[in-house]
């Protein structure tokens, strides 16, 4: 072989460059392209997250809904059941506590009409 046969290290930078960057884009072209599919990943993998909260809140209303049709038809004596019982009670305890800070909160406010302030 002789030297003028034999490809120049000049000649073959181009080809190397080739090679080495996976092709003719340039590394803003492969930096936006990368970004363009995380982007279009993180908005499917968004998506996916959306629909199953979405999915877990209506088992959430449902259960919801469910414990108070239970609630209801053990206070109205038309199913029953030993582990439903301790439940409704806890249920009615807990209403009763409302009821009875709402009463107090009612006679606060009613003595701090009374006394008022004073005009003058």
């Amino acid at each position: 072989m002789t030297p003028s046969s034999t490809p120049s290290h000049r000649s073959l930078q181009p080809i190397v460059r080739v090679l080495t960057t996976g092709g003719t884009k340039s590394a803003a072209e492969q930096a936006a392209q990368k970004a363009k599919e995380g982007a279009e990943f993180a908005a499917q993998k968004a998506k996916e997250t959306g629909e199953t909260v979405q999915t877990k809140r209506e088992i959430g209303n449902t259960y919801d809904e469910l414990g108070h049709k239970a609630f209801d038809l053990v206070s109205s004596g038309a199913i029953s059941h030993p582990e439903l019982s301790p439940l409704v009670e806890k249920i009615r305890e807990l209403q009763a506590k409302l009821e009875e800070g709402a009463e107090s909160a009612g006679a606060e406010t009613e003595v701090e009409e009374e006394v008022g302030t004073p005009v003058g």
